[in-house]
């Protein structure tokens, strides 16, 4: 919520995050590899496109996705930073349609992303097994 009001996600929640995170890592048995490619899978790609365009996203948000990718592991946290998007993006188009914003415009992306974790560590195995049932 404090991204909403700021448009800032303070370190400290950060660090916090990625101290909880850990914890999650060993409670969850996550392997090590699994862990260290979702500390980067999405937070690396933001970085290279935050020095691309700048000020795409906020660091709070690549920091974010960084901390959360030790818990979630390369899979799920694919499957977070996807939510996330599609539901600012749902958001996003709301906002253009309703002419509360032009296409400039800038809103906080760290909640969204927060429910993406969130879910993605409810439901995750749930979602991906269902998606890949699709597929076969």
């Amino acid at each position: 919520m404090i991204d909403f009001d700021t448009m800032i996600i303070p370190d400290g929640l950060n660090i916090a995050m990625f101290l909880v995170c850990l914890v999650l890592m060993f409670v969850r048995q996550m392997s090590l590899v699994d862990s260290i490619i979702g500390m980067f899978c999405i937070s690396l790609p933001m970085f290279l496109l935050n020095l691309v365009i700048p000020d795409s996203f906020g660091g709070g948000d690549i920091k974010l996705m960084f901390a959360s990718g030790i818990a979630l592991g390369w899979k799920y946290s694919l499957l977070a930073a996807f939510i996330g998007i599609l539901i600012a993006g749902i958001y996003c188009i709301y906002l253009i349609l309703t002419k509360k914003v032009d296409k400039k415009g800038h809103i906080a992306f760290g909640p969204y992303l927060s429910i993406g974790i969130f879910i993605a560590l409810c439901y995750g195995y749930e979602i991906v097994s269902w998606y890949l049932n699709l597929l076969m």
